[in-house]
């Protein structure tokens, strides 16, 4: 316009043609009369600006992603092509406009604040890194977007470049990878609750085909059936290590598998260890020595079960792959502070080696050495994969060493925590003994090396040689000085002259005489022994020789001794398992009458007091009153079961350590957990495994003896032999091995043959379930599934102990089916009615057989006769005085003999003999109390 200044760029050629690019500025020159006369021009040349500008507007229209450039107030003075692909708007609709505009209406007043902080402090950065951020489009849809900033310093001051990226397809790809993980992770978990679940359902059998066939190698046999039970036992050992590893392997895939931190002694593992392996390593003639160093601290904190897991692992290996030699554990000292200590424990071998190539392979799952290791010595290939996963979850190290042809040494190392008070494990000689010098005779070099260790620790003076024709020079030349020998730990089995015949003439030199002579024998060498003994020999000891046995066994030898030797002794297949547990004081809850007199005919082996709480809160109230050793704690109860019982005696200070075990049908994977996370402190499953029962008890009870009669609690249920008629003897027939609903073999070895009792439970099955399956179509009518599954849960538990194998599926089967209703997983009764009508056909079949094998009572014939007898003063004083007295004592057994005579008595009517073995058999003690009334006024006449 005329008058006013002028600014602009204009494009012009050099006088060589050269094209350039002026920034051009025309101001107008007026005279006084305000007349423009002429005008002045300033001119800079922009060619290298204008150059740049157009390489930056190159690059922007090149850029991938949508580029957009703001001002300091926020408004958009560049955009690029991709921007109006992304956002669907043209670069003239939104020149000038907030960039605000491009981002969707929740996010605007958040977005100014963000953008006048980048230009307080401008930088290269990501727009709210880490959020889901959303571009509006034109249309009003909104897509997944990611912001880049870059600070832009022009002439006209600061702006902003955003590099804006459409994340639509990575969205979508990372929906589609989160799905399919999910969906590899729910097919890995079902992998692994199938595993799990398959392993608990394949144990349950197992346990019972290897506690039955050992139970079947106490009786009478012929040499073949022997054979073929061992067998069967082997195998069945083996099958179950495996299914436990398998167990184990899907539990630490699926990242359940929780390591403990507890206080435990090494020196307990390592002789538990010694006895677990002497047998095994005894029969292949290999020397096995377990040995721990003198400088380590006993007393640990960490996880005892899965130390010895590894440590069993690396052992069975060792054994398995040597033929000969020896197999060598040493636990050592690595280093240690007032806390902690790292612990290394190696497991070599003389075996067959592995080479430098298989190593590589070792540790990895399912995976062996090569093929013939798995045809020639079997397994899985899980033990080495499983102990190092274990120890790397315990913080630790593992590894081998090895050479084809000359043995392994597999090691690892563990991070331990040190307890605060410790115990010192060695032994102390009395001061009469200090210095007594020994000899230790021992062809193994490492064996004769621990030996020295283990008795010098002693304070003893002790040499060592590898031979018998060894020994005897050495003891002789040394009896003709002033220094004999006192003792001799002799092993039996040596190169040239054996350890039985270097006794021999020990004992026949006369200047050798006042020697004493300690024999170590492989496990289970009976005729050794008895040949030693024969010879004179002082002492015995087993391999591995453990150093607290040794010590036991030398002062025994030499007269000092505690009483007893602590050490292991020849235990025989015969050995019972209840051993060490007599005089305990076990409290039962249990609310089914079959399974508390299945539980207690069980416990009848090992003379422990007992009892019997019905329900969970006769059981919190037993546990208050009275002091015991263990309870065994039925989960499904009325009025308050299992888990609830345990929750509340755990409040109780005094009952916080007391052991508690639970019993129950469950047998799914996070059974053992739940119980656990509820406060027991272990857990067996019914049908009740006998040996499993004892073995769990003796893991938690300390032996102990308690047969004074002042000592019996009120109520306590006195189970030994000869006590009570639930102690039947076996019966002269000869049962068949099965009748329709039962497995009779299997309940009698459950039962340990007695018959006679067998036949009584059978008549309480049919007599209490008579209307079970009315009972349950009433509980459908209500829609009481509670009802429902709590019976079909007991009724499954006692055709369990009963063996009625068909009978405990279809409860099993029906409690699942109420599960479901209760959980909301099914809603229609179809399936329901199904489970109760199998139950109701099984139950028919096992009442009808019941009461066919066991026969039904005489009650009938004695109610014919009642009117005819009569109850005669004499016998109603003498009968309610005993009554009263075995109340008053809370001495059942003394109920059930008293109930069982009287039921063979014709001078006691039924109203009196069957009302007595109902009320006992009920432990109804109230009913009793008022019928010795009735009797004693009878007795007056």
């Amino acid at each position: 316009t005329a008058g006013d200044d002028w600014q602009g760029e204009i494009c012009n050629r050099k006088k060589d043609g050269e094209i350039y690019w002026e920034l051009v500025s025309i101001s107008p020159i007026r005279d006084p009369k305000g007349t423009i006369t002429h005008f002045v021009a300033v001119k800079d040349d922009i060619t290298e600006r204008r150059a740049a500008e157009q390489r930056f507007r190159a690059l922007l229209e090149t850029a991938p992603d949508g580029m957009v450039i703001a001002d300091g107030e926020g408004k958009i003075v560049m955009a690029n092509a991709q921007f109006e692909v992304l956002f669907g708007f043209s670069r003239d609709d939104v020149i000038g406009q907030p960039v605000e505009i491009l981002i969707p209406e929740r996010f605007r007043e958040k977005h100014i604040g963000q953008r006048e902080g980048f230009f307080a402090n401008p930088s290269v950065r990501n727009m709210g890194a880490g959020l889901d951020l959303a571009g509006l489009k034109k249309d009003g849809t909104e897509f997944p977007i990611e912001i880049s900033l870059s600070p832009l310093q022009t002439d006209e001051g600061m702006l902003v470049s955003s590099s804006i990226r459409d994340i639509t397809d990575r969205k979508l790809a990372e929906e589609a990878l989160r799905e399919a993980q999910a969906v590899a992770e729910s097919a890995n978990k079902a992998k692994s609750d199938f595993l799990a679940n398959m392993s608990h359902e394949i144990r349950t059998p197992m346990n019972g085909i290897i506690g039955f066939t050992t139970l079947a190698l106490k009786t009478e046999l012929n040499t073949q059936q022997r054979d073929y039970l061992s067998k069967i036992r082997t195998s069945g050992n083996a099958l179950l290590t495996l299914i436990n590893d398998i167990l184990d392997f899907s539990k630490i895939e699926a990242g359940k598998l929780d390591i403990e931190s507890t206080e435990f002694q090494l020196q307990e593992i390592l002789e538990d260890i010694a006895d677990l392996f002497a047998d095994a390593a005894a029969k292949k003639n290999i020397e096995l020595i377990i040995h721990r160093n003198q400088d380590l601290p006993c007393g640990l904190i960490g996880d005892p079960l899965r130390l010895r897991q590894v440590l069993i692992n690396f052992i069975t290996n060792a054994i398995k792959f040597a033929e000969q030699g020896e197999v060598y554990v040493n636990a050592s000292l690595i280093e240690k502070s007032d806390s902690t200590a790292r612990l290394k424990f190696i497991v070599r071998d003389t075996g067959i080696g592995i080479s430098e190539e298989n190593l590589r392979k070792l540790f990895t799952s399912f995976t062996q050495a090569d093929s013939s290791t798995t045809r020639r010595y079997g397994g899985t290939g899980l033990g080495l994969t499983i102990s190092k996963q274990l120890v790397t979850l315990m913080n630790g190290e593992v590894g081998v060493e090895s050479k084809f042809g000359e043995g392994s040494t597999f090691w690892f190392e563990l991070p331990l925590g040190i307890q605060k008070k410790q115990t010192d494990t060695t032994p102390r000689v009395q001061l009469d003994l200090r210095g007594l010098n020994t000899l230790v005779v021992d062809d193994n070099n490492t064996s004769r090396q621990v030996l020295t260790e283990m008795t010098g620790s002693f304070g003893f003076n002790v040499d060592c040689v590898s031979s018998g024709e060894e020994a005897l020079e050495e003891m002789r030349s040394a009896a003709k000085t002033e220094a004999p020998y006192q003792l001799v730990l002799m092993d039996w089995r040596l190169p040239g002259l054996d350890g039985l015949e270097v006794a021999e003439q020990i004992k026949s030199n006369p200047e050798l005489l006042g020697t004493r002579i300690v024999m170590v024998t492989a496990f289970g060498r009976e005729r050794e022994r008895e040949q030693g003994e024969q010879l004179g020999i002082d002492g015995f000891l087993t391999k591995p020789v453990q150093q607290s046995v040794l010590f036991d066994t030398i002062m025994m030898v030499f007269g000092e001794g505690r009483g007893e030797v602590s050490g292991r002794t020849m235990v025989t297949e015969d050995s019972l398992q209840a051993e060490g547990l007599e005089g305990a004081r076990i409290l039962l809850a249990e609310d089914n009458l079959i399974n508390q007199e299945v539980a207690c005919e069980i416990l009848s082996e090992a003379k422990v007091h007992i009892d019997i709480a019905n329900n969970g809160l006769e059981a919190v109230e037993a546990a208050k009153k009275k002091d015991y050793d263990a309870i065994l704690m039925d989960m499904q109860m009325p009025e308050m079961d299992g888990y609830e019982a345990t929750g509340v005696i755990r409040q109780h200070i005094r009952l916080q350590d007391l052991t508690i075990i639970a019993m129950t049908a469950h047998a799914m994977q996070g059974d053992r957990e739940r119980c656990l996370d509820a406060g027991m402190n272990d857990y067996i499953t019914k049908p009740i495994d006998p040996e499993q029962l004892f073995q769990t008890l003796r893991t938690w009870i300390k032996p102990r003896r308690d047969t004074k009669k002042a000592d019996r609690v009120k109520d306590t249920l006195r189970v030994k032999e000869g006590d009570s008629d639930l102690v039947a003897t076996r019966s002269p027939e000869e049962p068949p091995r099965s009748i329709p609903g039962f497995n009779i073999q299997d309940a009698l070895i459950r039962l340990r043959g007695k018959l006679d009792f067998y036949k009584k439970l059978m008549r309480e099955f049919a007599d209490a379930n008579a209307d079970t399956t009315q009972r349950l179509r009433d509980s459908i009518e209500n829609e009481d599934f509670d009802s429902i599954r709590l019976g079909a849960h007991t009724l499954k538990g006692v055709a369990g102990n009963l063996s009625a194998t068909d009978l405990q599926r279809s409860s099993a089967d029906l409690e699942a089916e109420a599960k479901k209703r209760l959980d909301g997983d099914e809603l229609t009764a179809e399936p329901l009615l199904r489970a109760i009508e199998e139950v109701e056909r099984h139950l028919r079949v096992a009442i009808a057989s019941a009461q066919d094998f066991a026969g039904e009572s005489d009650g009938d014939s004695r109610a014919q006769q009642e009117d005819l007898v009569a109850l005669s003063p004499d016998v109603a004083r003498d009968v309610a005085k005993r009554l009263r007295g075995a109340i008053e004592e809370g001495n059942i057994a003394d109920m059930n003999d008293l109930a069982s005579e009287l039921e063979k008595r014709t001078d006691v009517p039924d109203r009196y003999a069957g009302r007595i073995a109902d009320y006992v058999g009920t432990f109804d003690f109230e009913s009793l109390r008022a019928l010795v009334g009735e009797m004693e006024n009878e007795a007056k006449g």
